[in-house]
């Protein structure tokens, strides 16, 4: 029993030494957040220059901007693990797998995805208890918008302006609107992310739109201004930043408060 012991408090102990050096370059704001929210910012040598959440880690050395990072910079910090969304260059994987180096790489497109990299960076900065509570907080945070009633809404999130491209099913805004209880006005369009046509816009069912773009929309141009949604000012803006776009830690009460903004205009539209 003592010998068990023994080679028990070796193996954790040994996991916990691993767990310490570790070196982690993460390539997604909302993957960097995750790894300081469990107690990992020192084990972070690298991130992409769109990281900047906490304020902190903008003294950690970036090796390219965000989807853009770069093999050499990244290898010249010799990690142990590289993490990052599935939109990297196929490349990337296999110049980091070909120097020894540990690599995933996955999107956060829905709070499944983000419990997956809540649990993994868990385990492997030995933090599976202070995981465990950031998977309950944000069940939590979703048992909130669940019990609310549904909102009779038709939103429509705007995520690029040049050209016009809108959320649809299956990405991560649809999920967030799915789960504010919030119909999607582009729903039927069979497309993540949709290019959509003047004709499309001033046609479609929108009751509001939420821009996620930074800088506000331009209610005089020659094509918002002629959107009934826009025109009677129904629009909630948010930053491009915003904890709503980085499925994090913050992701839960973002939406929370994102559904709250809407229900006042809601609550406005019924009142009239």
């Amino acid at each position: 029993m003592i010998r068990f012991t023994a080679i028990l408090l070796f193996l954790v102990l040994g996991s916990m030494l691993r767990a310490d050096s570790l070196r982690i370059v993460s390539l997604a704001p909302a993957l960097t957040e995750i790894v300081c929210y469990l107690g990992g910012e020192k084990n972070l040598v690298g991130r992409s220059s769109a990281c900047d959440y906490p304020e902190t880690v903008k003294n950690i050395s970036a090796v390219g901007s965000f989807g853009r990072p770069e093999a050499e910079r990244i290898l010249a910090l010799r990690p142990d693990w590289v993490i990052g969304n599935d939109l990297m260059n196929p490349n990337l994987q296999r110049v980091l797998k070909k120097n020894a180096v540990a690599v995933d790489f996955r999107q956060i497109e829905n709070s499944n995805d983000y419990i997956f990299w809540v649990e993994k960076i868990g385990k492997k900065l030995c933090q599976e208890a202070r995981a465990a509570e950031a998977v309950k907080q944000l069940r939590n945070e979703i048992s909130q918008l669940q019990q609310a009633p549904a909102l009779p809404l038709r939103a429509l999130w705007v995520v690029n302006d040049k050209p016009i491209m809108v959320a649809g099913p299956g990405s991560l805004p649809d999920e967030a609107l799915k789960l504010m209880k919030i119909k999607n006005a582009a729903a039927a369009i069979p497309e993540k992310y949709f290019k959509c046509s003047t004709e499309w816009l001033l046609t479609a069912p929108i009751d509001i739109i939420i821009w996620g773009l930074p800088g506000k929309i331009d209610r005089s141009s020659r094509i918002w201004g002629r959107v009934k949604a826009v025109q009677a000012g129904k629009i909630v803006t948010h930053a491009i930043d915003d904890p709503v776009t980085r499925p994090g830690p913050r992701f839960g009460k973002a939406l929370n408060n994102l559904r709250k903004q809407i229900e006042e205009i809601a609550i406005a539209e019924t009142e009239k």
